[in-house]
């Protein structure tokens, strides 16, 4: 099983690194993307106030959770419980911040540790305990963890579902892209899977605090944190440097970006997905 581990962490590895050149995170650098404990992660933590309250260590990492995309590593070890929440609007860059924890966590990965698993939450019907699904989709992607073990008392299990019982920190991305019922049972599905066990969610804002309204409980000893819109100056310092077109160019976009910094196209520019498709679509100077 450990060999297992350590096999399927190095093929994770080199999946997420081909995932981030074929999204061209690093061309010519990645988008500021930056995170803070907001109005909605304290409500999204409302459920949690008395557990957060006996405990001095989750108290004090609270003030230290905002960051940026290179810190995203620190923030989640800050966290007692390795239980993070990441909340995101609508190409706020949830999907690449996970990859990059994802990618974080495997280059700090020592034997016999955890080996961190990005799944997508919309393939998730939670009647299924989350090890179960999370054995599946091991098997799913990694036919070879389908492979029979037999414990000492006789039992047979897969390695996948030997690996999903603890030898894994699940990703779970995209909680909101379930049905909103499925929400709800998603997060007592997750809570019956125990509060010791680290794992990361993402979800889009609104969808989240429904269902922990809904639910009447958050996701257990988990700590919150949402993605924040980039700065007009990092949108300006961004296409300038990452796109063949002049500065003479931009000028007509930058001085409206600046004119009117809560309109249209600043509401569109500083979601880090429009910032990155504006800069594929002129980064060549005959755009």
């Amino acid at each position: 099983v450990g060999q297992a581990a350590d096999d399927l962490a190095k093929a994770l590895g080199r999946e997420l690194a081909d995932e981030d050149r074929q999204r061209r995170i690093n061309d010519p650098y990645p988008l500021p993307v930056s995170w803070d404990v907001t109005i909605n992660a304290q409500m999204a933590m409302y459920f949690l106030l008395d557990q957060l309250a006996r405990d001095h260590a989750a108290i004090a990492a609270l003030k230290t959770l905002g960051g940026e995309f290179d810190e995203i590593l620190s923030t989640f070890q800050r966290v007692p419980s390795r239980r993070l929440v990441i909340l995101g609007s609508a190409g706020a860059g949830k999907s690449v911040l996970a990859i990059k924890l994802a990618r974080e966590l495997l280059a700090v990965r020592g034997d016999g540790m955890p080996v961190p698993v990005i799944v997508s939450a919309a393939t998730w019907d939670p009647a299924s305990a989350l090890s179960d699904w999370i054995a599946d989709q091991l098997m799913r992607t990694h036919p070879g963890l389908a492979s029979g073990i037999k414990a000492a008392t006789g039992d047979v299990a897969t390695v996948a579902k030997v690996l999903a019982n603890g030898g894994v920190i699940p990703i779970l991305d995209g909680l909101d892209e379930l049905p909103e019922k499925l929400r709800v049972e998603a997060i007592a599905a997750i809570n019956a899977w125990g509060s010791d066990m680290p794992l990361v969610v993402t979800s889009r804002p609104a969808e989240y605090l429904v269902a922990v309204a809904t639910a009447g409980r958050a996701i257990s000893r988990a700590m919150v944190v949402e993605i924040l819109p980039l700065q007009i100056a990092q949108v300006k310092t961004y296409l300038g440097q990452a796109t063949a077109a002049t500065t003479r160019h931009w000028q007509a976009v930058f001085n409206m970006l600046d004119t009117d910094p809560s309109g249209p196209v600043a509401t569109v520019l500083t979601t880090p997905l429009m910032a990155w498709l504006a800069r594929t679509i002129y980064e060549r100077a005959d755009s």
